[in-house]
């Protein structure tokens, strides 16, 4: 029932699991400045609603971009 796995390949899969969560991490954080940029706070009256809502569509945009990425590891990490 349980065989024996090729120590190199556990290896490479444990990498690539380890990568993805990294960056995804960094996308979750990406989300966390998205937020701040979309709170109202004063200090954010300097410039105008529209130039913050581009500024959080653009980093909607690398979250997305960085999820993609993300799943492009997992790709490779689940066959292996």
């Amino acid at each position: 029932m349980l065989e024996r796995v090729n120590r190199r390949l556990a290896l490479l899969a444990t990498f690539f699991r380890l990568i993805e969560t990294t960056i995804l991490f960094v996308a979750v954080l990406n989300d966390f400045s998205v937020l701040r940029l979309l709170s109202g706070a004063s200090y954010l009256t300097t410039l105008s609603p529209e130039s913050w809502a581009a500024r959080a569509r653009v980093s909607m945009g690398a979250h997305d971009s960085t999820y993609g990425v993300a799943l492009l590891l997992f790709g490779f990490g689940s066959p292996v």
